[in-house]
């Protein structure tokens, strides 16, 4: 199955491929969704909430030296824009001298990242991402290089089709 993946340096440059999840109909990689964003953890929030818009995705996963240590999910945006610890506004900053412009993705993100393989059995892995409150896990190769996300939806799209997988 392929993968979009985007990745986006703290910089903000943008790197988009495609990438071949292999899975079984009872294996998390014939369910992950169709697009994974990573983000290097010094990519800022506004940046991030940015690109998940512009993908239509709900999270990404935080990388550093080539390896998922996080997920930045819009939940975990709304909460830090609530709390004030970041502004999505371009004035916030102006408007509290108190405010750091400069909130990066490992400041916000979940961690640390729990994350699943492509071979994995969907019933065990929906296990743990329940046992783990998490929504979105990282899908990684056998050299723990993200290669897709497995999603809420997907599980549950995956047994609304088939109650066997």
């Amino acid at each position: 199955m392929p993968v979009k993946r985007v990745h986006v340096s703290g910089s903000g440059r943008t790197e988009a491929q495609t990438v071949d999840v292999w899975g079984a109909i009872d294996r998390v990689g014939g369910h992950c969704g169709d697009i994974v964003v990573t983000v290097d953890g010094e990519t800022t929030v506004p940046v991030v909430l940015e690109v998940l818009i512009e993908h239509g995705a709900h999270a990404a996963v935080v990388i550093e030296d080539g390896k998922p240590v996080g997920v930045i999910s819009l939940t975990d945006i709304s909460r830090a824009v609530s709390e004030d610890r970041v502004s999505l506004s371009p004035e916030g900053a102006a408007f509290d001298p108190s405010f750091d412009p400069e909130v990066h993705a490992r400041d916000v993100m979940h961690a640390p990242a729990v994350v699943c393989q492509a071979a994995e059995d969907l019933k065990t892995v929906s296990a743990r991402m329940s046992s783990e409150n998490v929504h979105q896990l990282p899908v990684v190769d056998e050299n723990g290089e993200v290669v897709g996300v497995l999603r809420s939806i997907d599980v549950l799209r995956a047994w609304s089709a088939s109650p066997n997988a």
